[in-house]
């Protein structure tokens, strides 16, 4: 199933996990269109997805940074090893936020919702997971 845009129903379930005292994790899994779908803005002019999603980047990245986000780790995905032969992600992001307030004020502002035709434009499916920032290694050692 194709999910490119999240509902107000899930930024509410952010506020009943309880993390809102510390930093939070976003990892974002994204597969892109061949050819950008800017069909709702044909002011924009013709791209492969990836290139969309460029321009996306370009004006989220001063938003997010304003509010304290870290870009940990940012890559294409060369190969998937374990995975369904018919699932394909070209590009994965690992964000790091100060809080899921934080988080959530970039996704509600008004600016964020202006350049999102973009991302729509420039993907075919993505995965954003939110994850606690925990002390220690992966495997808890502190």
């Amino acid at each position: 199933m194709s999910t490119l845009k999240h509902t107000q129903e899930q930024l509410d379930d952010l506020d009943k996990l309880g993390l809102n005292t510390g930093p939070i994790i976003v990892l974002t899994l994204l597969q892109y269109r061949v050819e950008a779908d800017y069909s709702e803005h044909p002011e924009q002019s013709p791209c492969s997805g990836r290139e969309a999603y460029g321009r996306f980047i370009q004006l989220v990245y001063p938003m997010a940074v304003k509010l304290n986000a870290k870009v940990v780790f940012r890559a294409p995905i060369l190969h998937h090893l374990i995975a369904p032969k018919e699932e394909r992600w070209d590009d994965f992001s690992i964000v790091e936020w100060p809080t899921v307030s934080r988080f959530k004020e970039l996704l509600t502002s008004e600016d964020y919702q202006s350049i999102t035709f973009h991302r729509l434009a420039a993907l075919e499916n993505s995965r954003v997971l939110v994850c606690e920032r925990e002390a220690g290694d992966a495997y808890g050692r502190v």
